[in-house]
C-alpha cells in the first residue's frame, strides 16, 4: 500500500512523467520539416510531409491508443505498422510483446489544428501547424 501510495504521490507532484510520450520515429525528407516536440506538446510539418510517432507510457506502447484531428483539411492522422526493419524485434512489437503505439500524421494544407491522442494511459493533445514548402 504504501508503494501504490509513494507512485500515485510522485505522478501527482511530477504530472509529465506520468503521462504518456509522443517520439518521432521518422525524419523528414531535405528541405521539408516534420518535427515533433514532446516537451511543447508541438508538431510542425510541411504541407504534404508524413511524420511516424510513437506513443508510450514509462518505456512500454500507450494501451489502446487512439489518433485522431480535430481539422482533416489541415492534417489527417492514421495507425501505422512498424516493419521488420526498425528498432524493435523484428515482429512490430518490444521485446514485451506488446504491439507499439505507432501513428503517422500527414500535413495537408497550411494552418493550424490539434491533434488528439487517447490511450488507457492517458490523453494527449499536441497543436499541430502545417506549413507551405
Amino acid at each position: 500500500m504504501r508503494l501504490v501510495l509513494g507512485v500515485a504521490l510522485s505522478c501527482a507532484a511530477l504530472m509529465t512523467a506520468c503521462s504518456p510520450d509522443l517520439g518521432a520515429v521518422t525524419v523528414p525528407p531535405p528541405g521539408a520539416v516534420a518535427e515533433l516536440d514532446n516537451d511543447e506538446e508541438t508538431v510542425e510539418l510541411t504541407r504534404g510531409i508524413a511524420l511516424g510517432f510513437e506513443c508510450t507510457f514509462q518505456g512500454a506502447p500507450c494501451a489502446a491508443a487512439a489518433a485522431e484531428i480535430d481539422d482533416p483539411n489541415i492534417a489527417s492522422v492514421f495507425p501505422a505498422y512498424v516493419d521488420l526493419l526498425s528498432r524493435d524485434h523484428g515482429n512490430g512489437a518490444l521485446p514485451t510483446g506488446k504491439p507499439r503505439a505507432v501513428f503517422v500524421i500527414v500535413g495537408g494544407k497550411a494552418g493550424s489544428t490539434t491533434l488528439q491522442i487517447s490511450s488507457d494511459d492517458g490523453d494527449l493533445a499536441f497543436s499541430v501547424t502545417v506549413v507551405d514548402p
